[in-house]
């Protein structure tokens, strides 16, 4: 049907504006659509935790999402301690994931950063770039090392998800 004039409120109510006017045509029914995802959240706000994860020159599982499960990763912390005599360069979390698009590539989701001997950094993460991405069951988190020297460099990692039933 083609509309002059809208009730007021009813652009707000439907969403239908493009550069600040109103649309031309309308439908001659409104249908209600309902988003299942906020029904078939697990929990909101979960906290996954793990400290002494053993900081090596090549990545190291922290976690993998489970199966019939999907995750989606809002923020997360994580702590490079460096050994006295040791060091951390470039450490970062990645994920992993069994993706078509991902080419079997993983995805850096902190910042590189480098920890000297007897030093302790946090670093916070955002995952701003996959936000409302889920991530599939099987997909890990891991932590990655360019180059540890000496023994006992560890990291503890904190990460705050949602999880979805599949």
């Amino acid at each position: 049907m083609d509309v002059r004039a809208f009730a007021q409120g009813y652009l707000d109510l439907i969403q239908a504006q493009d550069r600040g006017r109103g649309v031309g045509q309308a439908t001659d029914y409104l249908q209600p659509i309902v988003s299942l995802e906020d029904l078939l959240l697990i929990a909101r706000g979960q906290l996954f935790a793990m400290t002494d994860v053993a900081v090596l020159n090549t990545s190291t599982l922290i976690t993998r999402v489970p199966q019939g499960e999907l995750w989606r990763i809002k923020r997360g912390h994580i702590r490079w301690r460096a050994a006295a005599g040791g060091g951390i360069t470039q450490g970062m979390v990645l994920i992993s994931a069994q993706q078509p698009n991902w080419n079997n590539q993983r995805l850096a989701v902190s910042d590189p950063t480098s920890a000297l001997a007897a030093t302790s950094i946090w670093q916070r993460f955002t995952l701003d770039g996959l936000l409302g991405v889920w991530l599939p069951p099987g997909t890990e988190i891991l932590t990655f090392a360019v180059e540890v020297t000496g023994a006992g460099n560890l990291a503890d990692v904190a990460l705050w998800y949602e999880s979805l039933l599949v």
